[in-house]
């Protein structure tokens, strides 16, 4: 006899009050078929804490996520009817996936909502970490995902800095829509770090130097716990895909990341 699966559209099974719950939706069906496809993370499936503070599950692991740093400062809002991760304040703190969940090549599609806060702030160091990579023992490797205000140089950008924190990195202009889409690559073997936003297509790129080295146990995290004025500050994230590898290197993943990106756009009504 064969086991059958059934996805019911729009259904969301019952579940205890307590219970963390893992929504399967559209766009998650369509990052499922992406074979390198590691973790993912949605604001909309995050619980927020009557203390402060959020749990959650990886959706494809069911791993617990891991609050880091001022773990009361994470906090769950809207943003154009969308849920978002952020901070209650401009706190060091972060949510970080589980142990392991940083490879040396990755590919990380998320979704982004920068706050007027961060756009006009008077300091380019001052710039919000969408997603950086640590080790084991919480240092910080690589700023995977930035933005830098008008303040910055140049000025008004979202960029991925690959291995590390350190130049050279890559960035493309901020849209001027409330959601973004990033799509972030780096290929460990080429050192290449690749940037596109709102489109799958057109990637800016820069070359590293240095490899990416997150060490055994090293972890992605939605933030950065271990910079207080460069955490999240202000700004948001929505959902977060994580690609062990680097599938742009592979033709029928770098078509499915773009159907990705499409669902995405479509979800967050960006055009």
């Amino acid at each position: 006899m064969f086991d059958q699966i059934i996805v019911l559209s729009s259904v969301t099974a019952a579940a205890g009050a307590s219970a963390e719950r893992i929504d399967m939706t559209d766009t998650n069906l369509v990052a499922a078929k992406i074979s390198e496809l590691k973790h993912v993370v949605s604001a909309r499936s995050l619980i927020a804490l009557p203390d402060g503070g959020v749990s959650g599950r990886c959706q494809v692991t069911g791993l617990p996520l891991v609050p880091k740093g001022l773990v009361t400062a994470l906090a769950i809002s809207e943003v154009a009817g969308k849920k978002a991760l952020g901070l209650s304040s401009v706190q060091a703190a972060g949510l970080g996936l589980p142990a392991g969940s940083a490879t040396a090549s990755y590919t990380a599609v998320l979704l982004v909502s920068v706050a007027a806060a961060d756009v006009t702030s008077g300091s380019p160091s001052a710039s919000p970490i969408f997603l950086s990579s640590m080790t084991a023992a919480d240092a910080l490797v690589a700023s995977t995902a930035q933005y830098y205000g008008t303040s910055g140089t140049p000025p008004n950008i979202f960029a991925a800095r690959g291995s590390n924190a350190a130049s050279p990195f890559v960035s493309v202009p901020k849209p001027e829509t409330t959601w973004a889409v990033l799509v972030v690559d780096y290929n460990d073997t080429t050192r290449v770090v690749s940037l596109a936003v709102n489109q799958p297509d057109t990637f800016a790129t820069a070359t590293k130097t240095a490899a990416h080295l997150p060490g055994a146990g090293g972890y992605f995290e939605i933030g950065a716990h271990v910079n207080a004025t460069a955490s999240l500050r202000a700004s948001k994230v929505g959902d977060l895909y994580l690609f062990e590898g680097s599938p742009l290197s592979n033709l029928l993943a770098r078509t499915q990341i773009s159907d990705l990106v499409a669902a995405l756009k479509a979800e967050y009504s960006i055009v």
